[in-house]
């Protein structure tokens, strides 16, 4: 919508498919499988980092390839995780800003007009994931594809069970 304001020069996503799909889709060139290659050829300026959790990695890396960095939250697991960011982007001169993507989403936009049309409201408590709301298909355009390798599932596996571990028992009381 902001096309005015900015450019997308490059798609990273581990899935050929969702990455061949997007970049069909607004026509951009600059495709890769690997943040890395992608950060160590493209020319870019900022990164958006959107994974579903390992953004500290991908964050560290960007920033001493001098990229600014926006990172959705949570920026990270832990607080090492979190200085280490920090470090990384004073140490490189870039911007580093963590911030919730969906401000302006339809479905959040959704829960609000439901919200303006309740009386005597006492608490709400809104998850994107959960309530009356209708199906993500029903609000997005969402493209999932079956083409993510077992090596890197097991990496995403492993990184959670790192992390579970690293943060010890936080069942609650």
């Amino acid at each position: 919508e902001l096309e005015n304001l900015y450019e997308i020069k490059s798609l990273c996503d581990i899935s050929h498919k969702l990455v061949n799909k997007m970049g069909n889709l607004y026509n951009i060139k600059e495709r890769y499988i690997d943040y890395r290659e992608l950060l160590s050829k493209s020319d870019i300026d900022v990164v958006l980092i959107a994974t579903p959790m390992n953004h500290s990695e991908i964050a560290i890396f960007a920033a001493n390839k001098g990229k600014h960095i926006f990172t959705e939250k949570p920026m990270c697991i832990s607080m090492k995780e979190a200085d280490n960011i920090i470090e990384a982007s004073e140490k490189n001169k870039v911007k580093l800003m963590v911030g919730h993507m969906r401000l302006f989403d339809p479905g959040l936009q959704y829960i609000q007009n439901i919200v303006k049309g309740m009386k005597d409201i006492s608490l709400i408590r809104q998850h994107s994931s959960r309530g009356p709301a209708p199906s993500l298909s029903d609000i997005y355009t969402l493209y999932r594809f079956d083409d993510i390798s077992e090596e890197d599932r097991s990496k995403n596996k492993k990184f959670v069970e790192e992390k579970k571990k690293e943060l010890g028992d936080i069942s609650e009381q």
